[in-house]
């Protein structure tokens, strides 16, 4: 007498069966959507913070204030101001920031003009 061993057949059967209702699952499932999905402001200022922060002698000093977002161009930028300690020890104050993309530059980075022009291109006037 030949003995039939069921447990492969029953294992390849289980398999097959939720293979094919994963499959059936993924075609009824819509595509996502090509329109462009609105910006998280959160996560664009806590990006946009952090490589502010990284940009200063001492980062765990940092402070930020009156931080948002601007989508004036196609890649969303955060500006606002930033105050840290210096080489010396002290605060220097605070003082504009702009990040976008893997860039932030502040105010002390570049004569006042240039900033000046930066701030008024990738920035929306605060009010």
């Amino acid at each position: 007498m030949r003995t039939i061993r069921r447990t492969p057949l029953v294992a390849a059967a289980a398999l097959l069966g939720i293979f094919s209702v994963l499959f059936v699952y993924a075609s009824r499932v819509p595509l996502t959507s090509s329109a462009p999905r609105p910006i998280d402001r959160a996560r664009v200022i806590a990006a946009g913070e952090e490589l502010a922060r990284a940009s200063v002698d001492d980062p765990e000093s940092a402070r930020f204030r009156r931080s948002f977002v601007s989508t004036k161009w196609s890649v969303p930028a955060t500006c606002g101001e930033i105050n840290h300690r210096n080489a010396a020890g002290g605060y220097a104050g605070f003082q504009r920031f702009v990040a976008a993309g893997p860039v932030a530059l502040r105010e002390d980075e570049m004569s006042a003009a240039q900033f000046r022009r930066l701030w008024s291109v990738m920035c929306e006037p605060v009010e």
